[in-house]
């Protein structure tokens, strides 16, 4: 083949490879988005299962505990529970992903509603007709042996979803990988044959220089396509992994630090306001670390991205006196939503290569907002899970796990603990009389005082009903007496009023118990404090009662 045929046939070969090369990448990193809602799809089902394995104990304890000591107390997670499972089983079957998890959910949703039956009437044995936890033997053996059953189904499940998430994991893994090795050999072939085709023309066509020069940049720019797209493929990996939104910054700065290396940029985020973005994270020398308006982004105004290339183009507000030239604003958006905007600055890149920086910012752009779409729905969720609605407090829940680390830590490091529980005095009354709207805005307002009067460090809950524990780590018996009668001298000053009506002085009793002095556990603390709780009742109300 004559020289000239053969270099013109590399130059095409190359072309052609070049186009595959900056065309595969899109391809397979189309195929790893698809398993992203298959992998938070598992998530959300085995999250489901898994909640309502925790109520159908709660029923089950609820069940034992009533029926061993005939105490309201353990109504209370069984009552939660009753509520509340109906509707997962709903959501459940609603969400089935084929038919033998559906068959699944029908034998769960008809052990589920046997067992609610067999505890519905071992409880009303007991509170009713008053029998003996003796008599209940059979009711309860027959409730654990449901619970056996559902926890077997269950936990089946459970792990079919854990598969799921691990196969879904498995694929996204694997399409970045595809992506990283073919990234390697696209660039290691391309390599190979632009020194083919630059020896052959810098012997024989000296004239060819030019067509040589735009062959070598055309493979550098997909190899840059290939490195952002294996790079984004790891920063999703990587945001997968975060719980708070607080925690990206650590991800997004040095990614982007990577994926953009000759940019500067910044993330910005709305989060309290809806007029004002705060930077989430930002890149680069230049970039911009203060809050903007939403108003001085043409970007948000026009909904989507907006370049400002030359003088004649409109410039944003809070781009203003930049020496930059060359900015690129993208919003954003996720399931039609606006979460924040991405600013970038190139002024740095050649004009040539500001097209191909466009293109790969925007969708980097898209992919960074799916994922911390993601990250705030986790953190949503967490938070719904330990505060109380209501009151802004944290839940029982909470509490639980909260008083055993503290107890651990002051077990640790031979450090006091106190515990004060309160609840607000003729709280009953004052439904009855005012409505039990009252009696919220009510628990809203002792909720607000108490936190107002306690330390950053201490824990506040809402324990059930209005009875309230505060946990106060590094805080001996005496400290902690001063600190309750702070809370009831905070709440007995709160004046209340409710639909035109004043509420009549709200006052609470309280509690004190203190680590080591009355056991090493949370149980035998909360006890202890509820012991003097009820004295303080005894005495009148209104006053703090140490436990004896």
């Amino acid at each position: 083949m004559p020289a000239e045929a053969r270099a013109r046939s590399i130059a095409i070969i190359a072309v052609v490879v070049s186009i595959l090369v900056a065309a595969i990448p899109f391809f397979i990193n189309s195929r790893v988005s698809e398993g992203v809602p298959q992998l938070k799809l598992a998530a959300d089902r085995q999250t489901a299962y898994t909640d309502l394995l925790g109520m159908l104990r709660d029923v089950e304890s609820g069940q034992r505990g009533f029926a061993l000591s005939g105490l309201d107390v353990f109504l209370e997670p069984y009552t939660a529970a009753v509520l509340e499972i109906p509707s997962l089983k709903r959501e459940l079957m609603k969400g089935a992903l084929d038919a033998q998890e559906r068959d699944a959910i029908r034998q769960i949703t008809e052990l589920t509603d046997a067992k609610l039956a067999n505890a519905a009437d071992s409880i009303a044995a007991r509170k009713n007709f008053g029998a003996a936890p003796d008599s209940l033997y059979a009711s309860t053996a027959l409730g654990k042996a449901q619970m056996d059953k559902l926890r077997g189904l269950i936990g089946k499940q459970i792990t079919l979803m854990a598969e799921r998430r691990d196969r879904a994991r498995k694929t996204l893994i694997d399409g970045s990988a595809q992506v990283a090795y073919f990234s390697a050999f696209a660039g290691l072939f391309n390599a190979l044959l632009l020194g083919t085709a630059a020896f052959n023309v810098r012997r024989l066509f000296r004239d060819r220089a030019h067509a040589a020069d735009q062959l070598k940049e055309a493979i550098a720019l997909a190899e840059t396509r290939n490195a952002m797209m294996s790079g984004s493929a790891r920063l999703l990996q990587a945001l997968d992994s975060i719980r708070t939104l607080d925690d990206t910054s650590a991800v997004l700065t040095p990614c982007l630090t990577a994926l953009l290396p000759n940019v500067s940029g910044t993330v910005y985020l709305y989060r309290d306001a809806n007029d004002v973005l705060e930077p989430l994270a930002s890149w680069g020398a230049d970039a911009a670390r203060s809050a903007i308006a939403s108003e001085d982004c043409w970007a948000l105004r026009f909904g989507r991205a907006h370049d400002h290339h030359v003088e004649t183009d409109l410039c944003c507000h809070h781009l203003q006196g930049d020496p930059h030239r060359h900015h690129l604003c993208i919003p954003m958006v996720t399931q039609g939503a606006v979460l924040g905007l991405m600013s970038v600055k190139v002024d740095q890149l050649p004009d040539r290569n500001f097209a191909l920086h466009r293109e790969l910012v925007t969708v980097l752009a898209e992919q960074v907002s799916l994922a911390l779409s993601n990250v705030r729905l986790r953190e949503a969720l967490r938070e719904q899970s330990i505060i109380d609605p209501l009151t802004d407090l944290y839940n029982r829940r909470f509490l639980e796990e909260s008083l055993k680390r503290e107890l651990a830590r002051s077990v640790r490091n031979r450090a006091p603990l106190s515990v004060i529980m309160f609840d607000v005095d003729h709280f009953k009354r004052l439904n009855d009389t005012f409505g039990h709207d009252a009696g919220d805005v009510v628990l809203k307002a002792v909720a607000a005082a108490t936190k107002a009067a306690v330390r950053k460090a201490d824990i506040v809950c809402r324990y059930g009903g209005e009875e309230m524990i505060v946990v106060l780590p590094d805080c001996a018996q005496g400290m902690a007496m001063e600190r309750a009668e702070m809370i009831r001298r905070a709440i007995e000053s709160v004046r209340i009023e409710h639909g035109g009506r004043e509420i009549p002085q709200v006052t609470a009793s309280f509690g004190v118990a203190s680590h080591p002095n009355f056991g090493l556990d949370g149980d035998a603390l909360v006890r202890a404090a509820d012991a003097a709780l009820y004295v303080a009742k005894r005495r009148g109300r209104n006053n703090v009662q140490m436990a004896a």
